[in-house]
């Protein structure tokens, strides 16, 4: 075990600060498949290697209670997580897509980029580690706290502020439980628990995006010239 990660606790502890809200636009590299899920959906199957906080259960397979969905709060990051294995970024596939989407609602997300991490057990390094080690830290976060939305955390190539979407997004107020919307589980330090009552929430993805067009229409072009020299990737 990574001793800077370590596992995750059997009983994760939260404050108030840990928790960051959101509603500002969000963006992400999507292709346009009818294999792969919408731009306002989550990807049920997983875990996928490779891929930092996949939350479900192993072995890999399709379950409809988890799932997850990455995406970047900057256009480059967006792109530089998506291409980040070749460094190339593509331009004559019309199914890959730049998508940009605002909140219904504000998200309600862990940040892992102060003391959470440290004070359960883990260090600063959680958001950029190596996946062997943050996908158990994303299955202890996705079941002990489901009344969050997901996380915020640096991106491991650009260090832009990502956020990662946990299957409490997409779930209104009638399918999530008494459990969800009880008291959070406090450290030994503090007072006791604090009582949340209902929250009234829905799936967060608006009826369109605010932006939706392919990497290959011309149109796109500088936006996709301007990031590929920000980065140092490559245009294909």
């Amino acid at each position: 075990m990574n001793p800077k990660l370590g596992a995750p606790p059997a009983h994760v502890t939260v404050e108030p600060s840990d928790l960051r809200m959101h509603g500002g636009t969000l963006w992400r590299i999507h292709r346009d498949s009818p294999d792969r899920p919408g731009w306002n959906q989550l990807r049920h199957h997983g875990p996928v290697p490779g891929m930092r906080f996949d939350p479900h259960e192993p072995p890999r397979g399709d379950d409809k209670n988890e799932g997850v969905q990455y995406l970047a709060t900057r256009v480059a990051d967006a792109f530089a997580e998506a291409f980040q294995t070749t460094r190339v970024i593509p331009l004559r596939d019309p199914r890959i897509r730049l998508v940009g989407w605002e909140p219904t609602r504000e998200l309600t997300l862990l940040d892992l980029n102060g003391a959470w991490g440290v004070r359960n057990g883990a260090s600063a390094t959680l958001p950029t580690g190596p996946k062997r080690y943050t996908q158990p830290w994303a299955r202890a976060i996705h079941q002990q706290l489901p009344e969050i939305d997901g996380l915020w955390h640096h991106g491991a190539m650009a260090g832009g502020d990502l956020v990662t979407l946990f299957t409490p997004a997409e779930r209104g107020p009638a399918e999530r439980g008494p459990a969800e919307r009880g008291p959070v589980e406090r450290g030994p330090v503090e007072r006791g628990p604090v009582e949340r009552g209902p929250v009234e929430r829905g799936p967060v993805w608006p009826a369109a995006p605010t932006f939706s067009r392919s990497l290959a229409d011309p149109l796109s072009r500088a936006v996709v010239l301007a990031v590929g020299r920000k980065l140092g990737y490559s245009i294909g």
